[in-house]
């Protein structure tokens, strides 16, 4: 069973380890590594920020799997998700997103969730998909092809 909680500063270290695993600096995009008092200072403002929501997921046995975080800005947020190398594969990213983006838009209803995903990064494209996200068109996102999706509440009308 996958159950959620908002992060705390105390996850500060499992974040950083997170955030600079081989896989996820080459899936973001910016991929150079992550010295820990960047880190530092960057979680801890977020941590602290209204418009960002932090969500870790663990297993029963309080396993950590991941993290999906939204940084929401006027009527919309941008979502990211990664998951622990040593739970990959398994399909816990889908079910990540659906959890986290039914708390967030239980949260803000009115809001639209977007994602944008590196078009070589097709693992993270077809989870998005599953999660119930879809494609709004192909862009070049800070100078790489990617697809920008979108989750809502409302049916997108074309």
């Amino acid at each position: 069973m996958l159950q959620f909680r908002k992060a705390t500063l105390d996850d500060l270290l499992l974040y950083f380890d997170w955030a600079n695993d081989e896989e996820v600096r080459k899936n973001s995009y910016q991929s150079n590594p992550i010295s820990l008092e960047n880190h530092t200072r960057w979680f801890t403002k977020k941590i602290q920020a209204t418009e960002t929501l932090m969500l870790l997921f663990e297993d029963e046995q309080n396993q950590k799997i991941g993290q999906v975080r939204f940084e929401t800005e006027l009527n919309h947020a941008v979502i990211g998700i990664s998951t622990d190398a040593n739970q990959r594969g398994k399909g816990y990213a889908v079910k990540m997103l659906q959890m986290a983006c039914t708390e967030y838009l239980t949260l803000y209803p009115s809001n639209r969730i977007y994602a944008y995903i590196k078009k070589d990064n097709l693992a993270s494209y077809k989870a998005f998909i599953a999660a119930g996200f879809q494609l709004v068109e192909e862009v070049i996102e800070e100078g790489i092809a990617s697809y920008k999706l979108i989750k809502e509440n409302v049916p997108i009308s074309n």
